[in-house]
C-alpha cells in the first residue's frame, strides 16, 4: 500500500524512491490510516498499528473511530460518488482506548484520496494531542481547584452556587470554620495544620450527600451546597458530618453557619453564612447556628456584635498572614518579600540601619525535578526551607522568592558578619546530603549565595538585586556551591 500512497505524493523526477518513503512512513512515528469505499481500512501505519494495539487492516471504520469521525468519513465518500468538489481537509478529537501508550486523545485530519487511481481511499492522519490536554486541564485546575485539598475554590463555588439559583435549584449553604487551627498551627506546625486541613476535608466529603458541593474558602474555611435540602434537613447532615468528624479522631471542632440558598445572589447568601457562623463563634464555637431574623437580632446586641468584629478582625490579621505565606513551605512569600524591598535604610520609622541581604539559588534544580519528579522537588524544597530558617537569628527574615530561589534578610550586619551566615546557610545545605546525580558540581545537593550589604540612604531591594547578580553571574561561570560578594 505505501507503493501506492508514493506514487501520489511523488512528484516526477523526484529523487526520493520507495525507500526514502519507507523510511517516512513504515519506520517513521506517522499515524496513517486509509479507508477505501467501502469504510474498510486497506493501510495502517506501524505508528498507528502501536497507538491502537492492533492491525486495523480489513477491520470496518466503525469498529475504530468515534461516530463524529465516521459521520465525516461517509460525507467525503458521498461527495465522491456524486461527483462534488472534495471537502477540505478537517479535524476531530476523540478518544482511542488500549494500544501500546494506553487510552489516548487523538485529534484526526482527513485528506480525500477517492479520485487519484492509485489510491481511491480517504486518508486519516491521527495526532495524539493527550499531552496538550493534560496541560490544559492541569491549569483549569489551579483556576478553579483548592491546591491544597483538592477540593474546589471560592471561585468554583460561587460560581456553582450562581448557577443553581439563576436556575431556581434551591437548597442551603453552610459556611464552616475550623475552630482554634492558628492555634494548632502554633503548637504542631503548619505542616500538620495542612494536613488537618486536608483530612477534614475529605471527611466532609465522604460524610455529606454525594450532590453536596463541599469547598475550602481559603484558611480554615470551607463551604457546603446541598441543592434540594431545607435548612432543617441541611442542619441534620452538617451536625451529622460533625460527629463523624469527632468518631474518626479529628482533635479541632467546627463552627458553621447556616442559611437558605433561595431568592437572593450567591455573594449575599456566603454573606448570610459567614454572619451566622460567626455568631456560633461568638457563642463559644463548637456549634451550628441557622440564619434568620434571630440571628440578625442578636448581631444588634452589642456583645455579640463586639465579639464578631474581635473574630472579623482576627480573620483578617489570618487573610493577611495567609497572603504573604508561601503555602509549600511555610515561609514568607514573594509577596512579603516585594514589601520589604521597599524600605529604605535608615529612614524615619525604619528599624534597619544597615542589613545584608542572602539571595540563595539551588544548584541544578531542575535537572533534580528531571529525575526525580515535581514531587520529590517540592520534599526538597521543604527540606531546604526547615534546614535554612534553623540558621538564621530571630531577628532575620527568610523568604521564598519562587522556584529554587530564596531570600534571606540579615539586619544589623556588617559585611564579615554577612559572609559568615551566608557560609553558614550555604554548608547546611550541603549537609542534609540530600543525593543529587543531575549535579555537575557535587553528588549531593548544593546552593550558591550572593550576598550584598548595605546602610543608611539603601534600600533593600538594590541589596537584593545586586545579590541576585552576584549569584547569578557565579552560576554562568560555573561557580557553584560557593557564596559570593562584590
Amino acid at each position: 500500500m505505501w507503493q501506492r500512497l508514493l506514487q501520489t505524493v511523488q512528484p516526477p523526477g523526484a529523487a526520493a524512491g520507495a525507500e526514502f518513503f519507507q523510511g517516512i512512513v513504515e519506520a517513521g512515528a506517522v499515524n496513517l490510516l486509509v479507508v477505501g469505499a467501502d469504510r474498510v481500512v486497506r493501510y495502517a501505519s506501524p505508528a498507528c498499528v502501536a497507538m491502537l494495539g492492533a492491525d486495523p487492516t480489513g477491520q470496518r471504520c466503525e469498529e475504530l473511530v468515534s461516530d463524529q469521525v465516521l459521520g465525516h468519513l461517509d460525507r467525503l465518500l458521498r461527495d465522491a460518488f456524486d461527483g462534488s468538489a472534495p471537502s477540505p481537509p478537517q479535524e476531530f478529537q476523540f478518544r482511542v482506548p488500549g494500544g501500546a501508550f494506553g487510552t489516548v486523545l487523538v485529534r484526526v485530519r482527513f485528506v480525500s484520496l477517492l479520485r487519484t487511481p492509485q489510491v481511491r481511499g480517504v486518508v486519516l492522519e491521527f495526532l495524539d494531542v493527550s499531552k496538550e490536554h493534560a496541560r490544559a486541564d492541569a491549569l483549569a485546575r489551579k483556576a478553579f481547584f483548592d491546591e491544597l485539598t483538592g477540593l474546589p475554590n471560592r471561585m468554583l463555588f460561587l460560581d456553582r452556587l450562581e448557577t443553581a439559583l439563576r436556575t431556581q435549584v434551591e437548597g442551603s449553604a453552610a459556611v464552616i470554620d475550623v475552630d482554634l487551627l492558628k492555634a494548632f498551627n502554633h503548637a504542631h506546625g503548619h505542616s500538620e495544620g495542612d494536613r488537618m486541613l486536608q483530612r477534614i476535608g475529605q471527611e466532609l466529603v465522604a460524610a455529606l450527600p454525594k450532590i453536596a458541593t463541599v469547598a475550602r474558602l481559603g484558611g480554615d474555611e470551607f463551604a457546603v451546597f446541598l441543592p434540594g435540602t431545607s435548612p432543617a434537613q441541611a442542619q441534620q447532615q452538617l451536625e451529622a458530618a460533625a460527629a463523624s468528624l469527632a468518631a474518626a479522631g479529628v482533635g479541632l471542632t467546627l463552627s458553621i453557619g447556616l442559611a437558605s440558598a433561595r431568592d437572593a445572589l450567591a455573594d449575599v447568601v456566603v454573606q448570610h453564612c459567614e454572619v451566622a457562623m460567626y455568631a456560633a463563634k461568638a457563642r463559644g464555637r463548637h456549634q451550628l447556628v441557622v440564619f434568620d431574623d434571630r440571628v440578625r437580632k442578636v448581631l444588634d446586641g452589642r456583645r455579640e456584635l463586639a465579639s464578631a468584629v474581635v473574630e472579623l478582625q482576627a480573620r483578617n490579621r489570618e487573610l493577611f498572614d495567609e497572603a504573604r505565606t508561601d503555602s509549600l513551605t511555610g515561609l514568607r512569600n514573594r509577596l512579603a518579600l516585594a514589601e520589604a524591598m521597599e524600605r529604605g535604610l535608615g529612614e524615619t520609622g525604619s528599624e534597619w540601619i544597615r542589613t545584608g541581604v542572602a539571595f540563595i539559588d539551588i544548584d541544578h534544580f531542575g535537572s533534580y525535578n528531571k529525575l526525580h519528579s515535581d514531587a520529590a522537588g517540592d520534599q526538597v524544597l521543604r527540606a531546604v526551607a526547615q534546614a535554612l530558617q534553623r540558621c538564621l537569628r530571630d531577628t532575620d527574615r527568610l523568604f521564598r522568592k519562587g522556584g529554587e530561589e530564596f531570600v534571606a534578610l540579615l539586619p544589623d550586619v556588617d559585611r564579615a558578619a554577612a559572609l559568615a551566615a551566608a557560609e553558614r546557610l550555604r554548608a547546611t545545605v550541603e549537609a542534609l546530603a540530600i543525593p543529587h546525580a543531575g549535579s555537575t558540581v557535587s553528588p549531593v545537593l548544593t546552593v550558591t549565595v550572593g550576598v550584598a550589604c548595605g546602610s543608611t540612604g539603601r534600600l533593600v531591594g538594590e541589596l537584593l538585586h545586586e545579590a541576585a547578580e552576584l549569584a547569578m553571574t557565579a552560576k554562568l561561570g560555573g561557580r557553584r556551591n560557593r557564596v559570593i560578594d562584590a
